[in-house]
C-alpha cells in the first residue's frame, strides 16, 4: 500500500510540474519619451530579429511579427527626425548607420519556471536568480549600432517580480513593466550611440 500511495504522490508532483508553463502577452502600447533633439541621420537601417528560445509550453496571443513591429515602431515615433528603412534581412555597410535588435527573451513565468526561455546571443547565456513563489518576467534585447564603421552593442535586461496576487493578470503586469524599462534602456543606448 505505501508503494501504492508513493507511486500515486510521485505522479501527482510529476503531473503538476508538467502542467507549468511559460506566458507571452502582446506588448503594451507604451509611448516613450519623444526625442525631438536628435537626429540620427538621414537613413537608418533597423533590423530587428528573434533569437529567443521558444519553450515547449508556452500561453501567448502574440508572435515574433507583432513584437517586432512593436518594437521598430517604438524606435521609430522616439526620434521623429530620423528616417528610418526597416530591413527584413540583415544588412552590413559599414557606411551606412545601422540598428541590428535582438530578442533574446520575452516572457513570464510563475517561481522558477522563466529560466527555460532564456535566449542565446552570440553563444552567451547571462545567469540570473528568479525569486520562487512570485511571478517573474524577463524582456532582454540585445542591441548593435553601427555607425560609419564603429560598432557598439549592448544587452539590456530587465526582470520585474510581483507577488501572485492576480494570477495570470499580474503576469502580464509584470511583462508589460518589464518590456518597457528594457525598450527605455535600448533607446537611451541608441541615443547615446549615435551621439558620439
Amino acid at each position: 500500500m505505501k508503494f501504492l500511495l508513493s507511486i500515486v504522490f510521485f505522479i501527482s508532483v510529476f503531473d503538476s510540474f508538467e502542467q507549468k508553463k511559460i506566458y507571452q502577452w502582446r506588448p503594451p502600447d507604451a509611448v516613450f519619451s519623444i526625442r525631438e533633439d536628435v537626429n540620427l541621420g538621414d537613413t537608418v537601417y533597423l533590423y530587428v530579429v528573434d533569437r529567443s528560445i521558444k519553450p515547449k509550453k508556452i500561453v501567448t496571443n502574440t508572435d515574433f511579427k507583432e513584437i517586432k513591429s512593436f518594437i521598430e515602431s517604438s524606435v521609430a515615433r522616439s526620434f521623429p527626425k530620423s528616417n528610418f528603412l526597416i530591413l527584413d534581412s540583415t544588412y552590413n555597410n559599414a557606411t551606412h548607420r545601422l540598428i541590428r535588435i535582438s530578442i533574446v527573451s520575452y516572457h513570464a513565468g510563475f517561481g522558477t519556471e522563466i529560466s527555460t526561455g532564456i535566449g542565446s546571443v552570440g553563444g552567451s547565456l547571462s545567469t540570473m536568480v528568479f525569486p520562487s513563489g512570485k511571478w517573474n518576467a524577463l524582456t532582454s534585447l540585445n542591441c548593435e549600432t553601427i555607425d560609419n564603421g564603429t560598432k557598439e552593442s549592448k544587452e539590456l535586461t530587465s526582470i520585474v517580480s510581483k507577488d501572485n496576487l492576480w494570477g495570470h493578470s499580474t503576469s502580464r503586469r509584470a511583462l508589460e513593466e518589464s518590456y518597457n524599462s528594457a525598450m527605455n534602456q535600448l533607446l537611451m543606448f541608441i541615443e547615446l550611440s549615435f551621439s558620439n
